[in-house]
């Protein structure tokens, strides 16, 4: 579960830096990339399976209530990961998902230590 949260966490993150590199582009260079970034926006062939991520979100929603409900997580961490997931339920807006992943990343990091540890 918490590698689940963790790689969740990590692949939205890279998903905003890697949008974010375009902001480095020339002008020219950034039109000529229109196209093929219109292909991602419009979410063409097998993309449209992205609209169903929320599932994954609400299935960690309750998973982490699962947690909390038997004590291997503590409350700050539960309410961590569930704000994080609820914040990663957006439609692209880059720095509302980094800090979802941030806050993800916080709770998960010490239960991964403290699992690693036994």
């Amino acid at each position: 579960m918490c590698l689940v949260h963790l790689f969740l966490a990590v692949d939205k993150g890279a998903l905003c830096l890697v949008l974010s590199a375009f902001d480095t582009l020339p002008e020219d260079q950034f039109i000529d990339f229109i196209p093929y970034l219109q292909v991602i926006i419009d979410k063409e062939g097998f993309l449209f399976i992205v609209w169903f991520i929320f599932a994954l979100m609400i299935g960690g929603i309750i998973q982490t209530i699962g947690l909390l409900k038997e004590k291997v997580i503590q409350k700050w961490q539960g309410a961590f990961i569930i704000l994080g997931l609820l914040l990663l339920i957006n439609p692209d807006i880059e720095l509302i998902s980094s800090i979802g992943s941030l806050m993800m990343c916080i709770a998960n990091i010490p239960w991964g230590i403290r699992e690693l540890k036994k």
